[in-house]
């Protein structure tokens, strides 16, 4: 099978994946357009997965994964219906549609459901990179290996990488045809520290790669998740409450900032006016220091959206800049419910913009707090106040990072939390579904 390319990317030049991709999406387009959908768009994905799997440091399991996913989405009389099915042939796709116009028929009438206007054909170069399985396996058994010289105390329970190949077709009545192929790698790891029978909690680093062009050791934080694993076996219980400062790792910076969006600017928290800052745009919400984009775009942002469910093409936007609220996360639909805009994207790629101060500055400022690495809590009550535990983190004293401590618990208020900002890293930490720095706040009440 001859094959082009662009860069690292190859195409196949008979089109067999896309001859079936545009027929059994055209049919299924019209399937919902002559039974009566006013509008219409027919998702169609084609991947192929290419998994390698070690366990307990020995690898375990090699497969490729053959995925199919359809997703069809009507509107009649300002009804939406929505189904999805694995099965992208004509006799799936057909009966898929009839359920589609079965469920937007029982579904309430909103003219709110509308969409985008025709963009004609987009088709957007290939993205990323094909598989490389040499290069894979030997970006796997060199990140094993230097696990094992530079960290051996840590122990592997589970490794997987994996690289995925998708081609995506999305047809809307309107007129749009969106046509897009990507190949990207996934890396995973589950991992402790173990020193004769005492061992630390379990700890977890993921990212997403466009290619393997660095040893797996140099993407994410990873290096610094290893080091900081190893000095977790031994755990102590903190001696007594106190309000204080927790200097966030990017992936807990993320996690929390993530709940105070949910709480504050998306589609629920605007249509429904819970949010506490429904009239606060252009006001500020932050510390000067924070800098929020939404970026699928962006070059650190892997394989993201390039297109809304609506149809428009997507487009990078900032939600806070330097601390003033400059957008609310709203769909188009929830733009239409409220009065408000809607969103750039319909993404979460956060990429917060680093700081001025070294990491080390950082922690060497703060004279007792709580070096957060893993925080698992739940959903923010509605004015912001929020808890949860402080896993696989460390106690700082004096400007040292001292003691491991064990389930430590962390409450707030993280409306409150970000107006008092007291740092942010130059540093910052990129994992393909986000890029961000440390962030060091004060008033967090930190109990045993």
């Amino acid at each position: 099978m001859s094959k082009v390319g662009k860069g690292n990317y190859m195409l196949d030049t008979d089109n067999n994946i896309w001859a079936v991709l545009n027929s059994e999406g055209e049919k299924a387009l019209a399937a919902l357009v002559t039974a009566g959908a006013d509008q219409a768009v027919v998702s169609l994905h084609k991947s192929i997965m290419t998994e390698l799997n070690v366990d307990f440091g020995k690898p375990s399991l090699y497969r490729t994964v053959f995925g199919d996913e359809a997703r069809l989405t009507a509107i009649v009389d300002g009804k939406k219906g929505v189904i999805t099915t694995n099965q992208i042939s004509e006799t799936g796709l057909k009966e898929a549609a009839k359920d589609c116009l079965t469920a937007a028929a029982a579904a309430q009438p909103d003219k709110a459901w509308q969409l985008a206007p025709s963009l004609g054909k987009v088709e957007f170069e290939p993205e990323g990179s094909a598989l490389d399985e040499d290069k894979m396996f030997l970006r796997c058994q060199e990140l094993l290996t230097q696990i094992s010289d530079q960290f051996p105390l840590i122990m592997i329970e589970q490794m997987v990488v994996s690289h995925v190949d998708v081609k995506s077709l999305k047809l809307f009545s309107s007129g749009t045809r969106f046509q897009r192929t990507s190949g990207y790698y996934v890396f995973y790891l589950i991992f402790n520290a173990q020193d004769g029978e005492k061992t630390s909690s379990f700890n977890v680093s993921f990212f997403q790669l466009d290619n393997l062009d660095q040893p797996l050791l140099e993407y994410g934080n990873l290096r610094d998740n290893l080091a900081f694993t190893e000095r977790q076996i031994e755990t102590k219980p903190l001696a007594e409450q106190f309000t204080g400062t927790v200097l966030m790792a990017p992936s807990p910076a993320t996690n929390l900032l993530g709940m105070a969006f949910d709480n504050f600017v998306s589609d629920t928290a605007i249509m429904n006016k819970t949010s506490i800052w429904l009239d606060k745009l252009e006001s500020r919400v932050a510390d000067e220091k924070l800098t929020v984009r939404i970026a699928p775009l962006d070059s650190k942002i892997i394989a993201d959206e390039r297109i809304t469910a609506e149809g428009y093409l997507s487009e990078d936007y900032t939600l806070i800049d330097k601390g003033v609220l400059k957008s609310f996360m709203l769909s188009d639909y929830a733009a239409r419910k409220s009065g408000q805009d809607r969103a750039g994207n319909g993404s979460e790629a956060m990429v917060i913009a680093g700081g001025t101060t070294p990491l080390a500055e950082l922690i060497a400022g703060i004279e007792k707090g709580v070096f957060l690495w893993r925080f698992s809590g739940g959903q923010p009550s509605i004015n912001g106040d929020f808890s949860g535990v402080a896993k696989n983190s460390f106690l700082i004293e004096n400007g040292k990072i001292t003691t491991a401590l064990r389930e430590t618990m962390l409450s707030g208020n993280i409306d409150k939390m970000l107006r008092e900002i007291r740092g942010i890293s130059a540093e910052t930490v990129s994992t393909g579904n986000y890029s961000a720095p440390y962030i060091a706040v004060d008033g967090i009440i930190i109990s045993g």
